[in-house]
């Protein structure tokens, strides 16, 4: 039992790209951010976590299970650690860690109660907008000279983005994207007079990419139109048409207890805004959102090749009968962790968008290549680094129209190479932040170590970049002995 118990633990970590340190008992211990740096540590621990708790109730409730119900309760914290040298022999092994956040995680741990998972303000913070959470009030916890605010994670937001689950209601200016924005309302006029339109939107991460599309959204917002919002994401890079599942479950309302004839039930309503059809695309739907449709409708009697290949044309089908009555807005976030699937049903769509009035949308990192670029439909915008004057425009914007001292506002806007920047520690572990390359072979924001002085080091003995390109010779100028050229 505690080996079937460690290997859900394992997985779950692991699937979230975290670190398993060690076990001891019926115990874990586990890092986000170290040794592999993300730009989304704390809400891949706190994913790994109600994950845990997800694989235990599945395994109780296997019939052929044996003995008592397995329960967990799981404490993450945030804060910042210094991670030593390797100690013990063979499977003990693991690297020291120093501070105080694997304490505080260990302490929020003996708080929850059983299949609980409770995190700090701090984590609570990072992944304000992703999570719902129930306020724990303050916790006096053992080894810590101060009271902790405890957070109880109740469930997953589901707000169809990234964008708008990390911004909640506060939202940047957009600023110094004048031309881009008018670029994507010609394109948006166009698709009204029928003329389908595609714009891919690239840029690293952070840069705006997903500002800009709320820009566009915003200036339609009072024109007659239909809006499809699919968020492409890194956790299910390998699960086929993950967006599109998650798109049909939000556009037809589907609650965790509704029950399986209530889902199909909204199912057919939802198909029935784009087509008089309904038992045919139900079928082949209600497989895709794995809900029991066979004794409403019958077998799938094909092979799951043709299965696959009837479902997205159901997909396509779906969407011309949307442009039939308005015209329609389809946008597609983050395309670089689209899954195989979702790359062919969009392969589909480009093909017939140009008869049908609809733009998509679609945002991405530089890395990745659309095979449908240089098609005459589609259109390409790519986002470089805000000039000094927009970058204090933004600023100023963000503080609320407040007045900025000159120091403070070059402090946020001018590169800093005089300190080494600290990764923030998530959950069990930590969350490293991106360093960013402003412009080639010159390296603008790295680590930080915010209790140190500006005349105090620490040489890291490994550093991990997220989103960047940083050069081997720059960075090696900076951390001689620190950097493997493990990438461009």
């Amino acid at each position: 039992m505690i080996l079937t118990y460690q290997e859900i633990c394992t997985r779950c970590v692991a699937r979230y790209e975290g670190y398993v340190a060690r076990f001891f008992g019926d115990g874990m211990l586990a890092y986000f951010g170290y040794p592999r740096a993300h730009e989304d540590e704390t809400q891949r621990a706190i994913h790994a976590g109600l994950e845990i708790l997800d694989g235990l109730a599945s395994l109780n409730s296997d019939e052929g299970k044996e003995g008592e119900n397995l329960a967990a309760r799981i404490g993450i914290a945030t804060g910042p650690v210094v991670v030593g040298d390797i100690i013990g022999d063979g499977a003990s092994q693991e690297s020291a860690v120093i501070g105080e956040t694997p304490n505080i995680a260990a302490r929020l741990q003996a708080c929850a109660e059983p299949n609980q998972v409770i995190v700090s303000a701090a984590t609570k913070n990072l992944a304000a907008g992703e999570f719902d959470y129930r306020d724990m009030g303050e916790q006096s916890l053992k080894g810590v000279d101060r009271p902790v605010t405890a957070w109880l994670v109740v469930g997953e937001l589901d707000h169809g983005s990234r964008f708008d689950a990390a911004r909640g209601q506060q939202i940047a200016p957009l600023v110094g994207r004048d031309e881009e924005q008018d670029m994507l309302v010609r394109r948006w006029q166009r698709a009204l007079s029928g003329s389908g339109q595609v714009v891919m939107v690239s840029g690293e991460a952070g840069i705006g990419k997903s500002r800009l599309t709320h820009g566009l959204r915003d200036q339609i917002r009072d024109q007659r139109h239909i809006e499809l919002n699919y968020q492409c994401s890194p956790f299910h890079v390998s699960s086929a048409l993950y967006p599109v599942i998650n798109q049909l479950e939000r556009a037809a309302g589907h609650a965790p207890d509704d029950a399986p004839e209530t889902k199909l039930d909204k199912l057919e309503q939802l198909l029935g805004q784009s087509t008089d059809e309904i038992e045919f695309p139900s079928r082949l739907l209600a497989e895709l959102l794995s809900l029991p449709g066979k004794r409403r409708y019958g077998e799938v009697d094909v092979s799951p090749i043709q299965q696959k290949d009837q479902t997205l044309q159901v997909l396509v089908r779906q969407l011309e009968g949307l442009g039939e009555s308005q015209p329609v807005l389809v946008v597609f976030e983050d395309l670089h962790w689209a899954d195989p699937t979702t790359l062919e049903l969009l392969d589909l769509i480009v093909e017939q968008i140009p008869r049908i009035p609809v733009m998509l949308l679609a945002t991405h990192r530089p890395d990745f290549r659309p095979a449908w670029t240089g098609e005459a439909q589609v259109s390409s915008i790519s986002l470089s680094k805000l000039d000094p004057g927009n970058c204090s425009a933004l600023v100023e914007g963000v503080a609320g129209g407040l007045s900025l001292p000159p120091e403070v506002l070059d402090e946020i806007i001018t590169p800093r190479r005089d300190l080494l920047r600290k990764p923030s520690c998530t959950g069990t572990g930590l969350q490293g932040l991106p360093v960013r390359a402003r412009r080639p072979k010159r390296l603008t924001t790295i680590w930080g170590l915010p209790w140190m002085d500006s005349n105090s080091y620490l040489r890291p003995t490994r550093i991990d970049i997220c989103g960047s390109i940083f050069w081997v010779k720059e960075s090696r100028r900076l951390l001689p002995l620190a950097v493997t050229p493990a990438r461009k």
